[in-house]
């Protein structure tokens, strides 16, 4: 994958990215209101736990992408080059 070709698909990774979490978001967002109106004595445990799990999940959309990214990059091979010559000539003092 060249450059230009990276940089599209980083936009493309954007879109998905923002698209997917605004649909997660909008999920959560229902279900919140739902929970609002409704009758239960613990809606305060109940929105915290669904706020930890939208978080979760954004995270983990976020992640995925971050994971993608990096594993398309074409200067990753490079980097993987210079890590392991720069390990070798370190020197470790005890």
């Amino acid at each position: 994958m060249n450059n230009y070709q990276y940089i599209k698909f980083q936009f493309v990774l954007i879109e998905m990215v923002l698209k997917q979490k605004n649909d997660k978001h909008f999920s959560y967002l229902k279900i919140y209101e739902k929970l609002k109106l409704s009758n239960k004595k613990n809606k305060l445990k109940l929105s915290k736990y669904i706020l930890s799990r939208l978080l979760r999940e954004s995270d983990r959309i976020l992640a995925t992408a971050q994971k993608h990214s990096t594993e398309n990059c074409p200067y990753k091979n490079n980097f993987k080059k210079e890590v392991i010559s720069s390990s070798f000539n370190l020197k470790t003092i005890h």
